[in-house]
């Protein structure tokens, strides 16, 4: 949902709110992104500031900046690769171009940073089919080359929701625990290659595990742990959930990591690799300027008038709004999880799925605790009878032991006078 949501989101704009800074939720490796690149490789991005009427102030494209010679350190090629710092860069000339004092850059955490230096002006982003204007909306298609090797590890959908500039949704904990998807114990990978292993303090791939195609989820955690320079860094291990178990790998210190594949993402793919949700509701929020201003939820979106030859906002605009609420009641696919199948159905059922497995788990538990209840209950009842005290049986055998004492004393009693009597006699 966090995603679905997020995404939407980063479409839209909460005017007649202005916007005049952004971080981004992304975390890049490096504060410079110098080896981590981009690539559009589908449409084109549109960049406008809107004064506050709503009415385009200024506007370009993210393609069409990328390759003007005016801005960051020259011309760069026609929908990329750009790196991460390179974007920031141009669109930071472009914005102090035209609102002085303005900057956008990569921070000391990684994350996009932008700033409009003039409450009177609203930085927005639209996502089109093309650079022209009024082209077909729909969200620009992303290659992130998370290692610097030349191949793109990550495909992502729209500009604003890959950088993270406008989510609804934020998490605090990061991409340090990463997970498979469920496998059986036995199962083989099934393709062959070799997983890079990054990170920000020792650089980008700073250690690498060739993995066979007959390799299980054991066995590559067996040989990650086995390995000097990665076990120094990550833990691998393979955890039960549901029918089968997830390859877990996590790194030490807990910061924001990436696993990726050297020429290709197919081994990535088969393994199901990627940033691990396990948890992650205890570090889920509402970003917090949203909850400290309401007014900042995205409601419109950014569009263009065929009468003025422009974009601009409306504060009657209610479209991404609405397109938040159709996510409720539209179907979106869900992965296996634990117990809960793959499907695909609208967040309502999954979450009547979720209560009812719950329910059905709770049901079984309490069965398996009303038996061993039981269960106790009678061994407990079956070790008093045999180790417990009968207290009529033992008074029984004491008026034996008694009646056999008397009978012993009597014995005696007539021995004694026999022997007086003998004694007697002699005398």
């Amino acid at each position: 949902m966090m995603e679905q949501v997020n995404q939407v989101h980063n479409r839209g704009t909460p005017f007649p709110e202005m916007v005049t800074a952004y971080t981004g939720s992304r975390d890049f490796l490096t504060t410079t992104g110098a080896t981590q690149t981009m690539t559009l490789t589908s449409g084109d991005t549109k960049i406008s500031l809107v004064d506050t009427t709503g009415a385009q102030a200024f506007t370009t494209t993210l393609n069409t900046i990328m390759q003007s010679a005016l801005y960051g350190s020259g011309a760069q090629a026609s929908n990329g690769p750009w790196t991460i710092q390179e974007v920031a860069l141009k669109l930071n000339d472009w914005l102090a171009a035209n609102v002085t004092g303005s900057t956008a850059d990569i921070d000391a955490n990684g994350n996009m940073a932008i700033n409009v230096n003039s409450s009177s002006y609203s930085l927005h982003f639209h996502d089109e089919s093309a650079t022209a204007a009024n082209s077909t909306s729909g969200d620009v298609t992303i290659g992130f080359d998370a290692d610097g090797d030349g191949t793109s590890d990550e495909t992502a959908s729209g500009f604003a929701n890959f950088f993270g500039l406008n989510d609804f949704f934020t998490s605090s904990r990061g991409g340090w625990v990463w997970d498979s998807t469920i496998m059986s114990s036995t199962a083989t990978v099934g393709t062959a290659g070799t997983l890079n292993f990054s990170d920000k303090t020792n650089g980008f791939i700073y250690g690498t595990m060739a993995v066979s195609s007959t390799d299980t989820l054991s066995t590559i955690a067996d040989n990650i742990n086995a390995d000097a320079t990665l076990s120094a860094q990550v833990q691998a291990e393979v955890v039960p959930e549901g029918s089968g178990y997830r390859l877990r790998i996590r790194r030490s210190n807990g910061e924001e990591m990436a696993i990726t594949q050297s020429g290709g993402t197919a081994l990535i793919t088969a393994l199901g690799l990627g940033r691990a949700d396990v948890g992650q509701a205890k570090y889920v929020s509402v970003r917090s300027d949203i909850i400290a201003n309401p007014q900042l939820v995205s409601r419109g979106a950014m569009q263009y008038s065929t009468d003025k030859s422009e974009y601009y906002v409306s504060a009657g605009d209610n479209q991404t709004a609405n397109d938040i609420a159709d996510l409720f009641t539209n179907k979106v696919s869900f992965t296996l999880a634990g117990d809960l199948s793959a499907a695909t159905r609208t967040f309502e059922n999954y979450a009547d799925s979720i209560l009812s497995l719950n329910s059905s788990q709770a049901s079984s538990l309490q069965t398996e605790l009303d038996y061993q209840n039981g269960l106790t209950e009678r061994l407990t009842l079956k070790q008093g009878e045999i180790s417990a005290v009968n207290l009529d049986e033992e008074l029984s055998q004491l008026m034996i032991y008694e009646q056999s004492y008397a009978a012993a004393g009597k014995v005696i009693s007539t021995i004694d006078k026999m022997l007086e009597i003998l004694n007697s006699l002699i005398r």
